[in-house]
């Protein structure tokens, strides 16, 4: 920041001088691009600006795909007569098989990314049992699950020795086909009580009626790393809304724009080993700031699209998964694509339905998924910068430093704070500069409303050559120059207009050069 004194002029007051100076307060360059959000604008082969925008607005995931709590109790009664049972004998020697409800799929294998197993055995069993629990299709690190436990016999029938274990499941794969291994949803595990002293070949327990043996087990909040088996033919909707666009148009307050041209590629990545018939029943873009909404008119509303299954690779990367695509291309020659972003939305509303596997098991039982990907609606917009503006109105909020504040600020009488404008833009501009205090309160309005600018010079071809210098003054008094020192923040509004039919491009090398020269009459004294 330049901050200098310039005599001019002086006269007498009698009791002191009056003196004019001018001195530079902002150089500054103003570029479209500074208002857009960077990342979004792009230049293509000629220069010309370009907004792209890369987003995701439908994330569609089988969230149903889980194993349900689930409770499996198993009573082991003594015999109806007492008998002389050799401690060396296994009291119980059990296998069983555990059924999970898991809708609309018949899984084979998975491997749990979180959850636990609760194992709680009831005995009235007069002496030490060692317990073993076995999972065998259940493995970390190619080890299986299983605990061995000692449970202390039982001091009464009514007071029986109670004992629970809780198994953390996380990172196991689990063997789901049951014991014929040609099932599905189906955990199997062993069980076996053996007496603490079973290798006294003497030694003899009194089992009879009163003894018992109940083990309750639990699986609670299992939820699937991945799955593999049988995905049924079934039809998953989606009705719903995304913000994930919410930054594309942060900046327009209000005003319209015509569009030359827009590209906008609507991509399905399919995650999921599973084949997709999907429906696009509406797609609409939604500007919640005026409540306007505008519906996809398109050949592809209504029309069932075909998404292959996804792959599974063997390569180390993870997820392991070659993802599949489909994308619709649109444009403003087979949709009204144009009418749906020139609406401003930082919304999108959409209702896709998918039938999974809509040929059944085509498979062969390979279906797989992995909870934390699915089916992924990406949108791909591209528009080039040229535009027929009616009061479009952009903002940007940023940091203002006019320097340090001289003290001769108390002199002040009056004068103005003049701003030129060297415009290269192809259109006019109405501009206005609001300063902020560290509260963001606002100061004062810097510029006069309805202050203008004027477009560039053009060639034949629309391209701007030169720009054109505009001067707007506004009055500055001693308040109105402390406040403009005060201001830590500024935001500046620019409302464009375009003349004519035509659509005005832009290019990369335009902007906007803008220096505020104050033009300043103290009062001095002579002391």
């Amino acid at each position: 920041m330049l901050l200098g004194l310039s005599l001019i002029g002086c006269r007498d007051l009698g009791s002191g001088w009056s003196v004019d100076t001018l001195f530079p307060m902002v150089d500054s360059r103003l570029d479209l691009v500074d208002i857009m959000t960077d990342s979004l604008v792009h230049t293509n082969s000629d220069n010309q600006l370009m907004l792209v925008y890369e987003g995701k607005i439908i994330d569609f995931s089988m969230d149903d795909f889980k194993i349900p709590d689930t409770t499996v109790l198993q009573n082991h009664p003594g015999p109806g007569v007492t008998l002389n049972w050799p401690k060396r004998v296994p009291l119980i020697s059990d296998t069983s098989d555990n059924s999970f409800d898991v809708p609309n799929v018949d899984l084979v294998r998975t491997t749990i990314k979180s959850g636990k197993m609760e194992v709680k055995i009831t005995s009235s069993i007069r002496e030490d049992i060692e317990i073993t629990y076995i999972m065998p299709g259940a493995t970390k690190g190619g080890v299986p699950l299983s605990i061995t436990r000692v449970l202390p016999g039982s001091p009464s029938l009514s007071n029986p020795t109670i004992r629970t274990e809780t198994i953390d499941l996380s990172g196991y794969t689990v063997d789901l086909r049951g014991k014929n291994r040609r099932g599905y949803n189906t955990m199997i595990y062993y069980f076996t009580a053996e007496f603490v002293d079973k290798l006294n070949p003497d030694s003899i327990y009194q089992y009879g009626s009163t003894d018992y043996m109940n083990i309750e087990n639990s699986f609670v909040k299992v939820i699937p790393e991945d799955g593999h088996g049988v995905f049924h033919t079934q039809t998953l909707s989606e009705d719903s809304i995304s913000d994930e666009t919410s930054g594309l148009f942060k900046n327009v307050l209000s005003g319209s724009i015509d569009l030359e041209q827009v590209k906008l590629d609507l991509s399905f990545k399919n995650y999921i080993g599973a084949d997709f018939q999907g429906v696009i029943h509406k797609l609409a873009s939604i500007n919640s700031e005026t409540g306007n909404r505008v519906d996809l008119k398109s050949d592809y509303i209504g029309k069932s699209i075909n998404i292959n299954r996804a792959l599974l690779l063997n390569n180390g990367s993870y997820p392991p998964i070659r993802a599949s695509y489909y994308t619709i291309g649109l444009d403003e020659k087979n949709s009204n694509i144009d009418k749906l972003i020139e609406n401003f939305p930082d919304q999108f509303a959409y209702h896709v339905d998918f039938v999974v596997n809509p040929d059944g098991n085509v498979s062969g039982g390979n279906d797989f998924i992995y909870t934390d990907y699915g089916i992924e609606g990406l949108l791909n917009i591209e528009m080039p910068l040229s535009l027929i503006a009616n009061n479009l109105k952009l903002f940007d909020t940023t940091d203002f430093d006019p320097g340090e504040g001289d003290e001769g600020l108390k002199d002040v009488i009056g004068g103005y704070l003049h701003v030129y404008c060297d415009n290269w833009y192809p259109f006019d501009a109405e501009i206005q500069l609001k300063l902020l205090d560290k509260d963001n309160g606002e100061l004062i309005d810097l510029f006069l409303p309805e202050s203008n600018i004027k477009a560039g010079i053009v060639d034949e071809n629309g391209v701007v050559t030169a720009p054109t210098r505009t001067k707007i003054s506004a009055p500055a008094n001693q308040q109105r120059m402390d406040q403009f020192y005060r201001a830590e923040k500024a935001i500046v509004y620019l409302t464009f207009n375009t003349e004519g039919e035509e659509h005005k491009k832009v290019y990369a090398s335009y902007y906007c050069n803008l220096k505020v020269i104050a033009d300043l009459q103290y009062n001095l004294e002579i002391k």
